[in-house]
């Protein structure tokens, strides 16, 4: 009995905690990615944690949802905006990174899934198909300008169809793509990025377990909304700040 109350906790964690989870893991990660470059692997390790579990939810929310494209996209476009201003700039001329944040990736996500479900509602299926195919090789190739890049792309892109279609075939799929996600590393650091990309893997796993056809229902707690959304330019910018003071 206590075996099976354990695990029912572990299938049913409120999608607020699974947030905070993501942000503590996030803002962890950038600690390491801002201030320590090339050192304290780990906390690039426990980074690992927050792009599958970000996705998923994201993911979890669009599959269930049909009508809430201009309200993801509402919320989306100025913290996006305003990561230009305050992260992208620091990121160019400090980190020498030339792409734009996760929330430009988030929102390209949003755009591709909104467009490609707009494709389905073509009558002729010889269009429906080339709309369809079009729309994918656009999100593939914007997706090299944003976080992530195409491994992220298709990382969302699978794990929203097997949210969406329940099909169990592309199971296996989400696991191999979460695995990729940082498929890079392990060319430049094979024993640190064989441990990041198997974060990642039991990460998306672990979200993949989730019971969404649980009858609980979850008290939310993170209100307002913005504040999710603007903890990411502003953590930043508070980094990089600490940054420039200490190397000064």
């Amino acid at each position: 009995m206590r075996k099976q109350t354990f695990l029912s906790f572990f299938k049913n964690i409120n999608p607020d905690i699974l947030k905070i989870i993501a942000l503590i893991s996030m803002t962890i990660d950038h600690v390491g990615h801002v201030l320590f470059p090339g050192k304290y692997f780990f906390l690039r390790v426990i980074g690992r944690l927050a792009l599958p579990i970000f996705s998923y939810l994201f993911a979890l929310h669009l599959a269930e949802n049909n009508h809430i494209y201009k309200k993801y996209a509402k919320r989306l476009l100025p913290f996006a905006f305003l990561s230009l201003i305050i992260v992208t700039p620091f990121d160019y001329y400090i980190k020498n990174i030339h792409k734009l944040s996760i929330l430009f990736s988030f929102l390209l996500y949003l755009t591709i899934v909104y467009l490609l479900n707009l494709t389905l509602s073509v009558k002729k299926t010889l269009l429906k198909r080339f709309l369809f195919f079009i729309t994918f090789v656009a999100g593939s190739f914007l997706s090299t300008f944003v976080d992530y890049g195409f491994l992220g792309f298709s990382f969302f892109m699978i794990l929203y169809t097997y949210l969406k279609t329940k099909k169990w075939f592309l199971l296996p799929l989400c696991l191999i793509a979460g695995f990729s996600l940082n498929i890079q590393g392990i060319a430049h650091y094979p024993i640190w990025g064989l441990i990041m990309s198997t974060t990642s893997l039991f990460t998306t796993a672990f979200c993949l377990l989730q019971n969404r056809n649980s009858k609980i229902k979850h008290k939310r707690f993170l209100k307002p909304w913005w504040l999710f959304y603007a903890y990411f330019p502003i953590h930043f910018f508070i980094l990089y700040v600490v940054y420039i003071l200490t190397n000064i």
